[in-house]
């Protein structure tokens, strides 16, 4: 009895580590989506496309919407734009002139909500979303 007593007492401490551990990590992004999905600039106002990214976390408020997010047109945060469309800050996105196709837009945040925007990097841990923009 005494061995099953000392073996349940050390599992539910280490129960109780492991989830005070998983704790302490806090509040993560764990998914962002961008709307619309695909949008074809023909059919918006001056063939401006605003996007929107919305972020899942892991704890309450668990949808953020808009969430605040770095938008380019890369496939990495600090990418360079691309010669085919344009996105800005507010994730409003226009087609190049003399370009006709498909685009992707991009956009990125922090896993850690605490990480201003301007600081996030390879070493911060960040989480992206993609939509794409036709051209016509």
């Amino acid at each position: 009895m005494n061995g099953i007593y000392r073996a349940t007492v050390l599992a539910l401490m280490l129960a109780l580590f492991l989830s005070a551990a998983g704790c302490a990590r806090g509040r993560r992004l764990q998914l962002i989506t961008v709307s619309p999905v695909t949008a074809d600039a023909q059919d918006y106002p001056h063939n401006r496309v605003k996007f929107t990214a919305t972020g899942i976390f892991n704890r309450p408020p668990v949808v953020i919407t808009p969430l605040p997010v770095k938008w380019t047109t890369g496939f990495w945060v600090n990418a360079p734009q691309s010669p085919n469309i344009v996105i800005d800050a507010k994730g409003i996105a226009h087609c190049n002139p003399g370009f006709a196709g498909a685009a992707s837009v991009m956009a990125f945040a922090p896993i850690d909500p605490k990480v201003p925007l301007e600081q996030m990097g390879s070493k911060t841990g960040t989480v992206s979303g993609s939509a794409q923009l036709i051209c016509p």
